[in-house]
Order: C-alpha cells, then sequence, then structure tokens
C-alpha cells in the first residue's frame, strides 16, 4: 500500500491516526476496507464515506495507492508541511510524520463505499474513447455547419464543396468507431479532413 498525504490547514486544529490491516484502513476510527479494488481500477474520492479521502483510490501493479488529508498548522514541522509518500506500509499504527496522535478515536464501524463508482482498466479505456469521440465530433460538427449553409444556399465553391463532403465522412467514420472490433483500446482512429 502506498499513502500519499497532501497537506491542509484546519481549523479547528485536528489531528490524523491510520491503522492499516490488510486492505483496510482505519481512520479517525473509520474502516475503508479495499480489498474489492480490482488491478488497474479506480475509485473516485466522492465514492468513499470519509472527509479524509483527498483523491481517487487506485489498485496499481496489485498495490493499493491513495491520498490522504494531512493536518496541518502554522506550528507544522517541515516533515508536515511537505510529508513524503509512505510506500509498503506494514500493517498496524501508520507512522506520520511529526508528534504522535494523542487522542484515542472510538471505532466507528465501516465508512461507506459506493463500489458502482470503480471504474476498471475497460472502463477507463471507453471513457478515454467516448470523450475523445465527443471532441472530434464537435471539431467536426463546427466545420460542417458554415460548409453546410454555403451548400444548402448555392453559395458554396467546388472545394467547400468536397470539403463538407470529406467532414461528413469523417462524422459517419466517427460514430462507427465504438463498432471496430478493438474497441475500446485498440481504436483505428479517422483522420479529419485537412
Amino acid at each position: 500500500m502506498i499513502i500519499k498525504l497532501t497537506p491542509q490547514e484546519m481549523y479547528p486544529p485536528q489531528q490524523l491516526a491510520v491503522w492499516k490491516n490488510g486492505e483496510q484502513l482505519n481512520i479517525n476510527g473509520l474502516t475503508i476496507d479495499l480489498a474489492n479494488l480490482v488491478d488497474g481500477a479506480s475509485l473516485p474520492a466522492n465514492a468513499i464515506g470519509s472527509a479524509w479521502v483527498a483523491g481517487p483510490i487506485q489498485r496499481v501493479g496489485g498495490q493499493v495507492v491513495l491520498t490522504l488529508f494531512f493536518p496541518n498548522s502554522p506550528e507544522s514541522t517541515e516533515a508536515e508541511r511537505f510529508p513524503r509518500d509512505l510506500v509498503d506500509v506494514p500493517d498496524g499504527r501508520v507512522a506520520l510524520p511529526g508528534k504522535a496522535v494523542e487522542e484515542h478515536f472510538p471505532t466507528l464501524g465501516f465508512a461507506q463505499i459506493d463500489w458502482s463508482l470503480m471504474q476498471t482498466p475497460a472502463q477507463q479505456a471507453e471513457a478515454l474513447a467516448l470523450t475523445t469521440i465527443a471532441q472530434l465530433r464537435r471539431e467536426a460538427d463546427q466545420a460542417v455547419a458554415p460548409l453546410a449553409d454555403a451548400v444548402a444556399l448555392g453559395m458554396a465553391s467546388e472545394a467547400e464543396a468536397k470539403k463538407l463532403t470529406d467532414w461528413q465522412r469523417f462524422r459517419v467514420l466517427l460514430n462507427r468507431v465504438p463498432e471496430q472490433a478493438g474497441w475500446p483500446t485498440d481504436i483505428d482512429w479517422p483522420v479529419p479532413p485537412a
């Protein structure tokens, strides 16, 4: 497990205590069980019922990687203001930079996790491909509109009419990208007209 810490000034001042037990992290008394996070997948921070999670949680090469907010104040040491990543965190109390936590936190149970928000590598690839299609489609739509107007009004030159056909062909090919055999990871992207 890799725990990254992002400093955050907190008023009133707060303490952070973290314990690790296998794939579970107990943060200030609330347990987060990450055993269901598949390799290569990502879980957004808002899927976790903990205000301490600062960014997406991922499993990379079999290892859970997450970022936690780390309380800071004007009196924080340099190690607290610029914390290093905690790599290969062993089970037990996690050694955080700075002074040890004085407060004992009661056991609060398990944090709610919305696993429906987890994105597997295939889902991430599909989301990226769909975003790329949408961006290229917007560019094509912007190119087609004035050319289509010129053709519809009989004001288009021969070059403009050909360019319209080229852009329309490009849009059709974009719409067919999800039908390719390699979708969503091995895509033969159509080339936009010059």
